[in-house]
């Protein structure tokens, strides 16, 4: 298979480098006459003295390119050390058995009472304390405290969730309410046929209406 052949202009925007350093790598090597009176070079032969040398070597811009992401490498790998535990897998497959074991446990505690949130929550606490205790002394306040920032952030989430909730829940009271009151208008209507129930069946649809003007579903396409 023939190699292709790229100009000095090619050359340097494949890869970043200045035309001038790259004309220096393609001095003595072959060249081959290009259209538009373009000079042509192997390119496997140019990219190889660009990134390697004449002697085999690295370059000295590839040695410092390769330094600088070793270097970033090392920072975040020391970081990732710094901010994360990291055990071995049997150390893991251990503490999972008994992370496991210990959620058997308290399910067979729980057994033959109701499930709530509150006991969701209970059984939650009781599994993170197990997971916490697992850890080294000295490391166990610094993984309540990370917890307690998870619980922070969900709580966060939560919230405007639970207030429209709230919104929704007290509406639909008032909504019922509206309707009884509604319907034993138009009863006492049907039944008397006066002015003054006739005001008042006026009044309730008035007030109903008043709360499907604000009704928390009213954007919702159904």
């Amino acid at each position: 298979m023939k190699n292709q052949r790229i100009s000095i202009s090619e050359a340097s925007r494949l890869t970043g480098k200045t035309r001038e350093t790259v004309s220096r790598a393609a001095r003595d090597l072959p060249s081959h006459p290009g259209p538009r009176n373009a000079t042509l070079y192997d390119s496997t032969m140019l990219l190889a003295r660009l990134y390697v040398g004449e002697d085999g070597e690295l370059t000295y811009g590839e040695a410092m390119r390769k330094l600088a992401i070793a270097r970033r490498e090392l920072i975040e790998q020391d970081m990732r050390l710094k901010t994360v535990e990291h055990i071995s897998v049997e150390q893991h497959n251990f503490e999972l058995l008994d992370w496991l074991q210990t959620f058997r446990s308290i399910l067979d505690r729980m057994e033959g009472r109701v499930i709530n949130d509150r006991l969701v929550v209970a059984i939650g606490d009781e599994l993170r304390e197990a997971m916490i205790s697992q850890r080294p002394v000295k490391d166990q306040d610094k993984w309540r405290r990370w917890f307690l920032r998870q619980d922070l952030e969900h709580l966060a989430d939560w919230v405007p969730w639970y207030e429209k909730k709230i919104v929704e829940s007290e509406w639909a009271q008032q909504e019922r309410a509206a309707r009884t009151r509604l319907h034993d208008a138009w009863e006492r209507n049907s039944a008397e046929r006066s002015r003054e129930s006739l005001e008042a069946l006026k009044a309730a649809q008035a007030e109903l209406q008043k709360l499907e003007d604000a009704s928390p579903y009213k954007d919702i396409e159904w």
